[in-house]
């Protein structure tokens, strides 16, 4: 719930405009312990996609007296829907102030929106920090508001290595980074886009198949608390090939749980398979790359600045790349770390 710290605003119109970056999870979320709050099951942690952002403009209008508040969304000039996660992030903050106002949102993503390429989170990342911004809102309210828009959202509102943690009932779900972005400047992230459309399963749903169906989760859940602190101690200690592993591994466990669930759910493709058979050739002789694939075939691939060059080269001659339908990838691209939401204009 959002804290009821009422305030006074003396402009009729405020307009802000923010970026904020997807994020990519190295240790996943999957399902949900309350609906309600927006609270996972597991921890998770994960890196900004610095190449990547949505830029999102916020333009709050005070509504006078007997008038209705409507809100709009377009997301890259389509005019949407406005679903229950919107309306909840609205609804929190008109419920704390001492007058009524109405929300437009403009955002524009330069990547695909609901293709696996965590562009919710961005999208309500940047939402939820350009409320935060215009209404004096706490860090801790601006977590919320992203969490409640799209749990990984929170994971976006904070720069470098991010965790998100599920809380219990002493301790409120909150994101902590452990290490800005700049604590391993030779790490690198290459983004495989399989896909760009969207995926026939949501996230949501996936989630809740899973929660409610699969026997796999609960020993997925065991192992995540060892999993976090080996992420955090490998990048700690910028010791890539146990940081590798774990992610890897995890990112398999992952789609092994969404495999089990029934009916079971399939977001890899032949040619996300053949990405992670590259890999592990690629690491033959030693530990130089790894893969994750969050929910969708696109594969984010972390490696380091010295292999890179000869990793993107074996990409390009192992696959095919274009927009047509017949090639195996849409595009390739190169990124390095990136930070939180900050103001543009």
């Amino acid at each position: 719930m959002i804290e009821n710290k009422r305030q006074k605003m003396d402009e009729n119109e405020i307009r802000i405009t923010v970026e904020a970056h997807p994020n990519i999870a190295l240790i996943k979320y999957w399902g949900k312990k309350s609906e309600t709050e927006m609270t996972p099951l597991n921890d998770s942690i994960s890196l900004a996609i610095d190449i990547f952002h949505a830029k999102t403009t916020l333009t709050a209008r005070r509504v006078e007296e007997g008038e209705e508040s409507v809100d709009t969304v377009s997301i890259n000039g389509r005019e949407i829907t406005l679903n229950t996660r919107f309306n909840r992030v609205f609804k929190s903050v008109r419920d704390r102030l001492d007058s009524s106002w109405s929300f437009s949102i403009s955002s524009s993503t330069n990547f695909p929106v609901a293709a696996g390429l965590a562009s919710s989170a961005a999208g309500f990342a940047a939402i939820a920090f350009a409320l935060g911004k215009a209404f004096d809102l706490s860090q801790t309210d601006i977590e919320r508001l992203a969490r409640y828009g799209s749990g990984s959202a929170s994971r976006s509102g904070l720069p470098g290595l991010v965790q998100w943690k599920k809380g219990d009932e002493k301790e409120e779900s909150s994101v902590l980074s452990h290490f800005p972005s700049s604590h391993w400047p030779d790490l690198r992230l290459v983004i495989l886009v399989v896909k760009d459309e969207e995926k026939s399963i949501s996230s949501k749903e996936g989630m809740e198949r899973t929660a409610r169906t699969s026997e796999l989760l609960q020993d997925r859940i065991r192992r995540n608390p060892a999993r976090i602190q080996g992420i955090i101690d490998s990048f700690a200690s910028r010791d890539f090939s146990t940081l590798a592993e774990l992610t890897m591994r995890d990112s398999n466990e992952f789609h092994a749980v969404c495999l089990d669930s029934y009916p079971p759910i399939q977001y890899l493709n032949t040619t996300s398979w053949s990405i992670i058979n590259l890999v592990h050739s690629f690491n033959k002789e030693s530990v130089r790359a790894a893969y994750t694939f969050d929910a969708g075939p696109n594969a984010c691939i972390f490696t380091l600045k010295e292999y890179m060059d000869e990793f993107v080269s074996l990409v390009h001659s192992s696959f095919s790349i274009g927009d047509s339908i017949e090639k195996e990838l849409r595009s390739v691209h190169i990124s390095t770390l990136g930070d939180g939401p900050k103001v543009v204009e």
